[in-house]
């Protein structure tokens, strides 16, 4: 359905950041829109601001749990 599959391209979209953060030693301060580099309207459902705040809150969320779980190996 829509539904699952917007939830799964999300959480994809969330483990691709966590990863690249990761993988080039970037914090949660430092993850910005296209909008903040280049002022293009980009991704649109991230412009609000609050939306913005509640993308990067879960994204730091699964990013420390990733990292988390790594170290644990």
């Amino acid at each position: 359905t829509p539904k699952i599959k917007y939830r799964l391209e999300k959480s994809l979209f969330y483990a691709l950041i966590a990863k690249k953060m990761k993988q080039y030693n970037i914090d949660i301060n430092h993850v910005v829109r296209h909008f903040d580099v280049t002022g293009k309207h980009c991704p649109v459902y991230l412009m609000d601001s609050k939306a913005w705040n509640i993308f990067k809150k879960e994204l730091e969320r699964r990013y420390i749990f990733t990292k988390g779980l790594q170290q644990s190996f």
